[in-house]
Protein backbone atom coordinates (compact mmCIF):
# COMPACT_ATOMS: atom_id res chain seq x y z
CA UNK A 1 0.00 0.00 0.00
CA UNK A 2 2.97 2.70 1.13
CA UNK A 3 4.55 2.10 -2.67
CA UNK A 4 1.25 2.78 -4.07
CA UNK A 5 0.90 5.69 -1.90
CA UNK A 6 4.25 7.11 -2.92
CA UNK A 7 3.47 6.31 -6.63
CA UNK A 8 0.64 7.61 -6.87
CA UNK A 9 1.86 10.73 -5.15
CA UNK A 10 4.63 10.72 -7.32
CA UNK A 11 6.97 10.96 -4.35
CA UNK A 12 10.35 9.44 -3.80
CA UNK A 13 9.89 5.85 -2.28
CA UNK A 14 12.79 4.26 -0.61
CA UNK A 15 13.97 0.64 -0.66
CA UNK A 16 15.71 -0.41 2.37
CA UNK A 17 18.32 -2.97 1.42
CA UNK A 18 18.24 -5.93 -0.97
CA UNK A 19 17.69 -3.89 -4.04
CA UNK A 20 14.18 -4.39 -4.39
CA UNK A 21 14.72 -8.05 -4.86
CA UNK A 22 12.66 -8.37 -1.62
CA UNK A 23 9.67 -11.24 -2.50
CA UNK A 24 6.11 -11.06 -0.30
CA UNK A 25 3.03 -12.26 -1.15
CA UNK A 26 -0.14 -10.28 -1.61
CA UNK A 27 -3.73 -11.26 -0.50
CA UNK A 28 -6.51 -9.10 -1.23
CA UNK A 29 -8.50 -7.96 1.58
CA UNK A 30 -11.93 -9.22 0.63
CA UNK A 31 -9.83 -12.37 0.29
CA UNK A 32 -8.95 -12.12 4.10
CA UNK A 33 -12.68 -11.40 4.92
CA UNK A 34 -13.54 -14.35 3.35
CA UNK A 35 -11.52 -16.40 5.07
CA UNK A 36 -12.13 -15.01 8.68
CA UNK A 37 -16.10 -15.98 7.40
CA UNK A 38 -15.34 -18.91 5.71
CA UNK A 39 -13.61 -19.93 9.73
CA UNK A 40 -17.04 -18.03 11.70
CA UNK A 41 -19.28 -20.26 9.57
CA UNK A 42 -17.40 -23.02 10.98
CA UNK A 43 -14.57 -22.59 13.81
CA UNK A 44 -11.60 -24.81 14.21
CA UNK A 45 -9.24 -24.17 17.44
CA UNK A 46 -5.96 -23.55 15.94
CA UNK A 47 -3.96 -20.30 14.59
CA UNK A 48 -3.84 -20.12 10.70
CA UNK A 49 -1.62 -18.70 8.54
CA UNK A 50 -3.77 -16.65 5.52
CA UNK A 51 -1.86 -15.17 2.72
CA UNK A 52 -1.16 -14.84 -0.87
CA UNK A 53 1.29 -17.83 -1.09
CA UNK A 54 3.47 -18.27 -3.96
CA UNK A 55 1.04 -17.24 -6.82
CA UNK A 56 0.19 -14.50 -5.43
CA UNK A 57 4.23 -12.63 -4.69
CA UNK A 58 5.84 -9.95 -6.05
CA UNK A 59 9.13 -8.28 -5.93
CA UNK A 60 9.63 -4.64 -5.07
CA UNK A 61 11.36 -4.32 -8.06
CA UNK A 62 8.15 -5.77 -10.14
CA UNK A 63 5.41 -3.53 -8.15
CA UNK A 64 7.65 -0.94 -9.33
CA UNK A 65 7.96 -1.92 -12.70
CA UNK A 66 3.91 -2.78 -13.15
CA UNK A 67 3.27 0.53 -11.89
CA UNK A 68 5.29 2.52 -13.98
CA UNK A 69 4.32 0.62 -17.42
CA UNK A 70 1.14 1.93 -16.19
CA UNK A 71 2.36 5.85 -16.37
CA UNK A 72 2.92 6.61 -12.76
CA UNK A 73 6.00 8.66 -12.33
CA UNK A 74 7.70 8.39 -9.43
CA UNK A 75 11.44 8.35 -8.34
CA UNK A 76 12.72 5.46 -6.33
CA UNK A 77 15.85 5.45 -4.02
CA UNK A 78 17.47 1.76 -4.11
CA UNK A 79 19.97 2.47 -1.63
CA UNK A 80 18.78 2.58 1.22
CA UNK A 81 20.60 0.19 4.57
CA UNK A 82 19.12 -2.78 4.82
CA UNK A 83 16.65 -3.26 8.16
CA UNK A 84 17.51 -5.84 10.64
CA UNK A 85 15.33 -8.30 10.61
CA UNK A 86 14.23 -7.69 7.18
CA UNK A 87 13.35 -11.66 5.20
CA UNK A 88 14.24 -10.91 1.33
CA UNK A 89 11.83 -13.44 0.55
CA UNK A 90 8.57 -14.30 2.45
CA UNK A 91 5.66 -16.91 1.43
CA UNK A 92 2.96 -17.89 3.73
CA UNK A 93 2.06 -21.13 4.21
CA UNK A 94 -1.51 -21.54 4.23
CA UNK A 95 -1.79 -25.05 3.54
CA UNK A 96 -3.33 -25.80 7.04
CA UNK A 97 -6.06 -22.97 6.92
CA UNK A 98 -6.75 -24.68 3.08
CA UNK A 99 -7.01 -28.28 4.11
CA UNK A 100 -9.81 -26.91 7.05
CA UNK A 101 -11.16 -24.86 4.51
CA UNK A 102 -11.22 -25.86 1.05
CA UNK A 103 -13.83 -23.82 -0.46
CA UNK A 104 -11.64 -20.70 0.19
CA UNK A 105 -9.91 -19.75 -2.80
CA UNK A 106 -7.73 -16.39 -3.44
CA UNK A 107 -9.95 -14.17 -5.81
CA UNK A 108 -7.15 -11.39 -6.97
CA UNK A 109 -4.02 -11.64 -8.62
CA UNK A 110 -1.06 -8.88 -7.59
CA UNK A 111 -1.74 -7.09 -10.97
CA UNK A 112 -5.38 -6.70 -9.64
CA UNK A 113 -4.57 -5.54 -6.03
CA UNK A 114 -2.22 -3.29 -7.27
CA UNK A 115 -4.47 -1.98 -9.75
CA UNK A 116 -7.56 -1.43 -7.02
CA UNK A 117 -5.18 0.01 -4.40
CA UNK A 118 -4.08 2.78 -7.47
CA UNK A 119 -7.67 3.35 -7.64
CA UNK A 120 -8.76 3.94 -4.33
CA UNK A 121 -5.22 5.80 -3.72
CA UNK A 122 -6.89 8.26 -6.52
CA UNK A 123 -10.40 8.23 -4.90
CA UNK A 124 -8.75 9.32 -1.41
CA UNK A 125 -7.04 12.36 -3.47
CA UNK A 126 -9.15 13.50 -5.21
CA UNK A 127 -11.90 13.28 -2.43
CA UNK A 128 -9.70 15.41 -0.44
CA UNK A 129 -9.85 18.07 -3.14
CA UNK A 130 -12.91 18.28 -2.92
CA UNK A 131 -13.59 16.19 -6.17
CA UNK A 132 -16.15 13.38 -6.79
CA UNK A 133 -14.95 10.00 -4.68
CA UNK A 134 -14.00 6.80 -7.34
CA UNK A 135 -14.00 3.83 -5.55
CA UNK A 136 -12.74 0.61 -6.84
CA UNK A 137 -15.00 -1.82 -9.05
CA UNK A 138 -17.63 1.12 -8.91
CA UNK A 139 -20.79 -0.99 -10.46
CA UNK A 140 -23.88 1.20 -9.75
CA UNK A 141 -26.17 -1.98 -10.10
CA UNK A 142 -24.51 -3.13 -6.86
CA UNK A 143 -26.19 -1.25 -4.53
CA UNK A 144 -24.01 0.29 -1.95
CA UNK A 145 -24.03 3.84 -1.63
CA UNK A 146 -21.11 6.13 -0.39
CA UNK A 147 -21.98 9.43 0.93
CA UNK A 148 -19.35 11.92 1.83
CA UNK A 149 -19.82 15.39 3.92
CA UNK A 150 -21.88 17.07 1.23
CA UNK A 151 -19.86 15.42 -2.12
CA UNK A 152 -22.14 13.44 -4.60
CA UNK A 153 -22.91 10.17 -3.96
CA UNK A 154 -21.35 7.46 -5.64
CA UNK A 155 -22.38 3.76 -6.34
CA UNK A 156 -19.71 1.21 -5.40
CA UNK A 157 -19.68 -2.36 -5.78
CA UNK A 158 -21.41 -4.68 -2.78
CA UNK A 159 -21.88 -8.31 -2.80
CA UNK A 160 -22.58 -11.26 -1.24
CA UNK A 161 -21.24 -11.98 2.27
CA UNK A 162 -20.39 -15.03 2.30
CA UNK A 163 -18.38 -14.67 -0.66
CA UNK A 164 -16.36 -12.16 0.73
CA UNK A 165 -17.53 -9.61 -2.17
CA UNK A 166 -18.82 -7.48 0.40
CA UNK A 167 -15.63 -6.33 0.95
CA UNK A 168 -14.70 -5.33 -2.93
CA UNK A 169 -14.66 -2.13 -3.44
CA UNK A 170 -15.41 -0.52 -0.59
CA UNK A 171 -11.61 1.74 -0.26
CA UNK A 172 -12.80 5.00 0.31
CA UNK A 173 -14.78 5.70 3.55
CA UNK A 174 -13.73 7.16 6.93
CA UNK A 175 -11.30 9.48 7.66
CA UNK A 176 -9.69 8.57 4.32
CA UNK A 177 -12.70 10.79 2.64
CA UNK A 178 -11.17 13.98 4.20
CA UNK A 179 -14.90 15.28 5.27
CA UNK A 180 -15.53 11.72 6.45
CA UNK A 181 -18.05 9.29 5.30
CA UNK A 182 -19.83 5.87 5.39
CA UNK A 183 -20.87 2.99 3.68
CA UNK A 184 -24.38 2.51 3.40
CA UNK A 185 -25.66 -0.74 2.46
CA UNK A 186 -29.56 -0.29 -0.02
Amino acid sequence: GYLVKRAVGGMLYTVYGHHGRQVRDNLAAEDLAAAILAWLDRPVEGVYNVGGGAENSVSILEAVSYLREKGLEFEVDWGGAPRLGAHVWWITDTSRFEADYPKWKRTRSVPEVLDEMERCEQGRRGAAAGRQIVAAGVEPEAGVQFTAGGAPSQQASGGDASSGDIFRGWCVGGSDVGSGGSWQRR
